[in-house]
């Protein structure tokens, strides 16, 4: 977004880790760059973001947010954005499935003699999805060491997800694309 835009960026990131990511990243661009953003190390409705984006984005973060969480969120990024203002988020899913089910592989990368993987499942958990990564590192075909994270995520079909938003004073309209959702704050 500091690629594409002249305006002042803020970034949201309560995750120390993810954080330490992002600042390790922003640390590579130009200083006119990160003299445009300001990092949040809270979650959004914490943040006291008023009228400050035309545009919010939501990457991979909206389905882990359990329901009281994603419904203070979407206030927060209606208080946000100016009139008019655009918020695109990828959605959770809409369901539960019915036993677990391969959600994906990531890798392999080989970073020196090493090669990197992870395998995704997903699987239905006390009423939430629980999504779990299963990291390996080998070595000639060895396993050196293997880790899980798993984590969970909070369905919500389409039609609540409608009805939230609009309780926070955003209107979905047409998304540039099938796998996001668009919302906008009204204009004045």
């Amino acid at each position: 977004m500091l690629r594409a835009s002249n305006v002042p960026v803020h970034a949201v990131e309560p995750a120390p880790a993810m954080r330490a990511a992002l600042l390790s990243r922003l640390a590579h661009l130009g200083a006119d760059q990160r003299a445009r953003v300001t990092v949040h190390p809270e979650p959004l409705a914490a943040a006291g973001l008023t009228a400050v984006a035309d545009l919010a984005v939501a990457s991979n973060v909206i389905a882990c947010l359990d329901p009281p969480t994603r419904r203070a969120t979407w206030k927060a990024i209606s208080a946000a954005l100016l009139p008019g203002g655009l918020l695109l988020f990828d959605p959770p899913p809409a369901g539960l499935p019915r036993g677990c089910e391969a959600a994906g592989r990531l890798g392999p990368v080989r970073v020196g003699p090493d090669l990197y993987s992870a395998d995704v499942t997903r699987r239905p958990h006390r009423g939430v999805l629980r999504v779990v990564f299963t990291y390996r590192v080998e070595r000639e075909r060895a396993l050196l060491r293997e880790a899980r994270e798993a984590f969970d995520v909070w369905p919500a079909p389409p039609e609540r997800l409608t009805e939230e938003l609009e309780a926070a004073g955003l209107h979905v309209v047409q998304a540039p694309g099938s796998d996001l959702v668009a919302a906008r704050r009204p204009a004045l």
